[in-house]
């Protein structure tokens, strides 16, 4: 993972855990598509709960993942993404 990518990671998953206590659990590339696929697990999930593979994938285009670049925080259309796929995720342990 370049240093560029390292901080878009950190990004979308500092948000993820404040907003909606979930995590970045893949983060992966697709050069052929110009895309970033990402995955988001909860936090602390117990082994045992029926929860424990709950994860949530969003794709983000490139044209996004460069607006990050260029800031310290998450574009609106990425952020907005996020609002609308996560909340599912909240409070699942």
């Amino acid at each position: 993972m370049t240093r560029e990518e390292t901080r878009i990671f950190k990004l979308l998953d500092g948000y993820a855990r404040r907003s909606y206590e979930c995590f970045v659990a893949e983060f992966d590339l697709d050069k052929t598509e110009s895309r970033y696929n990402v995955c988001f697990r909860p936090l602390g999930s117990d082994v045992n709960s029926s929860n424990r593979f709950a994860c949530k994938f969003v794709t983000i285009d490139r044209t996004d993942v460069d607006g990050i670049r260029a800031g310290e925080m998450l574009p609106d259309a990425v952020a907005d993404l996020m609002n609308r796929v996560l909340p599912a995720l909240k409070g699942l342990k």
